[in-house]
């Protein structure tokens, strides 16, 4: 795959080859001054609830306000879950984290 195929069913092949158009791939500007962002993929139920989602922009802090969208509501993370199910105090852009927070259940 890093070098031309010199197999004779491919002879009609004249592009890069597979790593060489990954070695040209820009990887995404992920800026931990920007607003935070977080898609969420997914929510747990495990002593609490838990949203889990890569951080693509922006940084989180334990005890740090967020507002959640499409609700609109505010609410202060309690705690932050790294990719080992690790407590950590904040989390970077690109990050995969679990993040919970000080509410009630009902809110979200």
């Amino acid at each position: 795959m890093a070098l031309p195929s010199k197999n004779k069913l491919a002879e009609w092949y004249r592009g890069d080859t597979f790593f060489g158009v990954l070695d040209e791939l820009s990887l995404p500007n992920r800026d931990g001054d920007a607003p935070l962002r977080i898609p969420v993929l997914d929510k747990i139920r495990d002593q609490g609830l838990f949203i889990t989602g890569k951080i693509e922009q922006g940084c989180i802090k334990v005890d740090h306000h967020v507002q959640l969208l499409p609700q609109k509501k505010i609410f202060q993370i309690a705690q932050i879950l790294n990719s080992r199910d690790q407590s950590v105090y904040y989390a970077k852009p690109g990050e995969n984290v679990k993040v919970s927070f000080y509410s009630s259940e009902r809110e979200f």
